[in-house]
């Protein structure tokens, strides 16, 4: 069963202003701001008991530090982060029945506003104080959420700042078009899935993009949760009759999904996307052909869990990714013959993993990933096609190793070439079935060290005591003693 609220009559929408008054005295003193404002309830006649919540706009170095580096890797969005169920406000009040509000004593520069109303849904808004008193209006309307369960087949629009509540699941189908627009706030009960087999727009914008989010944690006003303890909506599944508007999925953000996003649409582009807290991120599975790019794909890390999986894919590109804090944060299976280039894998415990696939990793870089940089699984099945490792920089524990390189992979085909290992223990850890021939890793920097037999020293292979004889030889010969031009373009 469907049920949808519709026909929203839009009250004027009321001016809202922000009041900066300064402590006086001491010029050293910090100013005191406050905040001044009205919030409506759309359709409403009393405006009480709206929750108005103020945050330090949170800080993460790591990510400033990335996007300050890599500006053109990453996705950056024009407003902070932010998902209020995961930090404490410095204050709170509520709105009296006319929607008035007053919060004082505030000495911070920067801060996020949260309105916040059961069963009304939420507002974010983004301030930067400036030096100066200063009048900043502000229109303000909270709007009833609306229910949906059931088959959905006409297209519908979901609006910007309005809250769509999945409760069961959810079948989106037809052949007119479902649009997301900027700034809509799609929140799914836990466990539930929603099927999109009709036309559909995924696309908002850098100021405002479309949230699709579990609901624990949303239906009452909460702080300082703890995302793993959050319960994870199922899916968000785009099957083989799903026609993303252009080809193009851009400016999203996915949270607290076991899949954030299931896509089985060939030839889609995901660009300018968040994935976090998922157990899998996105997966593209049963298509001929995907691209990622300029995705954030952060903090999916239950135990197994997958930032990116390429799933039985034949080619397509991932580029100018920031795949940072994931279990595992790329994995590429099954025949894929794309490139994975330009992007930055930082703090996973796996970085990258390949099973039974060949491409190409070039201009990549690697760093604190715990476990490994690049892990390449067994291939089960022949290929006679060349896998190139060129120009990358790796910088964590163990830059690349393999569970298995058996005899329907050849290790000659296997070209690791042109790049910059700083690895604090193993360059490349390899065994499996390699019969007399070579892997070929020729021309790279190994951390400064200028002999064959100490780079052989990080180096795991046949020449290793105690590997059984049909492991490969790893040829490192031909060593840089400076950096080559390598790292992200």
């Amino acid at each position: 069963m469907l049920r949808i609220i519709s026909g929203l009559s839009l009250l004027s929408l009321m001016l809202a202003a922000i009041f900066l008054s300064g402590c006086g005295g001491d010029s050293t003193e910090p100013s005191s701001n406050s905040i001044i404002g009205q919030v409506l309830l759309d359709g409403e006649t009393d405006h009480s008991g709206i929750t108005i919540a103020v945050y330090a706009t949170p800080q993460d170095s790591e990510l400033e530090a990335i996007r300050h580096q890599y500006p053109q890797t990453g996705m950056s969005l024009s407003n902070p982060l932010f998902d209020h169920r995961f930090h404490t406000p410095l204050a709170t009040i509520e709105t009296d029945a006319d929607g008035n509000f007053k919060i004082s004593g505030l000495s911070i520069a920067e801060y996020i506003v949260v309105a916040f109303k059961s069963d009304f849904g939420f507002r974010y808004f983004y301030y930067q104080i400036p030096g100066a008193r200063n009048d900043w209006p502000v229109n303000v309307a909270l709007y009833p959420e609306t229910p949906l369960s059931g088959s959905l087949t006409n297209g519908y629009t979901f609006e910007s700042e309005h809250h769509y509540i999945v409760t069961q699941n959810l079948w989106l189908t037809g052949s007119q078009t479902f649009v997301f627009e900027p700034g809509a706030w799609f929140r799914i009960d836990p466990n539930m899935t929603v099927d999109v087999s009709a036309p559909i727009s995924l696309q908002g914008n850098a100021q405002s993009p479309f949230h699709i989010t579990s609901n624990d944690g949303l239906t009452a006003f909460s702080q300082g949760l703890d995302p793993a303890g959050l319960s994870k909506y199922y899916q968000v599944k785009l099957g083989s009759d799903a026609q993303p508007q252009g080809g193009i999925i851009e400016w999203g953000l996915f949270s607290l999904g076991q899949k954030g996003l299931d896509v089985q649409v060939n030839s889609v582009t995901m660009r300018n996307c968040l994935l976090e807290h998922c157990f899998n991120g996105v997966v593209f599975s049963l298509v001929q052909e995907a691209h990622c790019t300029n995705l954030l794909v952060r903090d999916n890390n239950h135990t197994g869990a997958i930032g990116i999986a390429f799933e039985t894919l034949e080619t397509g590109s991932l580029a100018h990714n920031v795949i940072l804090g994931n279990a595992t944060g790329m994995k590429v299976q099954t025949h894929y013959m794309g490139s994975i280039e330009d992007n930055l894998f930082q703090s996973n415990t796996t970085g990258l993993e390949f099973n039974q696939t060949v491409s190409t990793i070039n201009n990549n870089e690697f760093y604190q990933n715990s476990y490994v940089d690049v892990l390449f699984s067994h291939n089960q099945n022949p290929t006679t096609d060349e896998l190139t490792v060129h120009h990358n920089v790796f910088g964590s524990n163990s830059s690349m190793r393999s569970r298995e390189l058996n005899q329907f992979y050849s290790p000659s085909m296997l070209h690791i070439n042109y790049n910059e290992f700083n690895s604090s223990a193993w360059f490349i850890y390899l065994y499996g079935y390699g019969g007399d021939e070579d892997v070929n890793a020729r021309y790279n920097y190994f951390d400064g060290l200028n002999s064959e037999s100490d780079i052989k020293e990080r180096v795991w292979d046949r020449d290793d005591d105690n590997v059984a004889p049909f492991a490969p030889i790893v040829d490192v010969s031909y060593f840089y003693t400076t950096p080559p031009d390598a790292g992200i373009r």
